[in-house]
């Protein structure tokens, strides 16, 4: 006996499909987001954790060296200070104001003993000056000049240690000593150790007066034409002016 065949079962959704991975990839998701929240939580926690310690007292050590450094920096700068006014204080009475290791110093020299010498009268704007510090050395050159030409340099140099200073200021000594070219004889008047150094040519003479004492050094120097030997010995108003530079740089000796 033969059965009549039934109709195919048709699902009320349509054709069943394929199996995906749907699944698969949500639940990756959830894990990453979940793994994210995590971590920026911990995050949050450990900044607030630093957070704490420093309200608390602490110090991060870069912050902590930076503050150690100002901190150096402006007592030295306090000092520096301190030094410049003790400086300022000791200076001698001249013709402008003292301004220690600087060019400026320069109108601090009263010039009176140059200007009568020459018998002429200082021409103000013709001055050459310059100065140069390192550490605690310096020096400041100034030369002036009359309204007739003549000049006048006074050099002052401040060393670190007294004792360099005077083996230079001897070894300075001892090459004009051995130059035929220079008269040289000592001058004990100022300071520790002093000489004048004279070097004379067909129609002038220049002379030199260098004077140490501590770690100042100075020279003063001059010159005259051979026609005008009569004005007198030159080394009376070089040391005038020497004396002059020791009172104004004496907080340095």
């Amino acid at each position: 006996m033969s059965y009549p065949s039934q109709p195919s079962y048709t699902p009320p959704y349509g054709q069943p499909q394929p199996p995906r991975n749907t699944n698969l990839w949500l639940v990756g998701s959830a894990i990453i987001a979940v793994l994210v929240v995590i971590m920026t939580v911990t995050l949050l926690i450990i900044q607030r954790t630093e957070g704490s310690a420093t309200a608390g007292g602490g110090e991060d050590p870069q912050t902590s060296s930076g503050n150690e450094s100002t901190a150096t920096e402006e007592e030295t700068t306090e000092e520096e200070t301190t030094e410049g006014d003790d400086v300022e204080e000791s200076a001698g009475d001249g013709g402008g104001e003292y301004a220690g290791l600087k060019e400026e110093t320069c109108d601090a020299y009263d010039l009176s003993a140059f200007e009568e010498y020459f018998g002429a009268s200082l021409d103000a704007d013709d001055t050459y000056r310059s100065a140069s510090t390192s550490g605690d050395s310096g020096s400041v050159y100034c030369s002036f000049y009359t309204d007739e030409y003549d000049s006048l340099t006074i050099s002052v140099y401040v060393e670190d240690d007294a004792e360099w200073a005077r083996d230079f200021f001897d070894s300075d000594k001892e090459y004009r000593e051995e130059d035929s070219d220079y008269e040289v004889s000592d001058y004990s008047d100022l300071g520790d150790a002093g000489y004048v150094s004279v070097y004379v040519d067909d129609s002038y003479e220049s002379h030199e007066l260098r004077v140490i004492s501590g770690k100042i050094d100075v020279k003063v120097s001059s010159a005259i034409y051979s026609d005008e030997s009569d004005r007198g010995e030159m080394p009376p108003m070089l040391a005038a002016h020497a004396a002059q530079a020791f009172d104004l740089f004496a907080a340095y000796a």
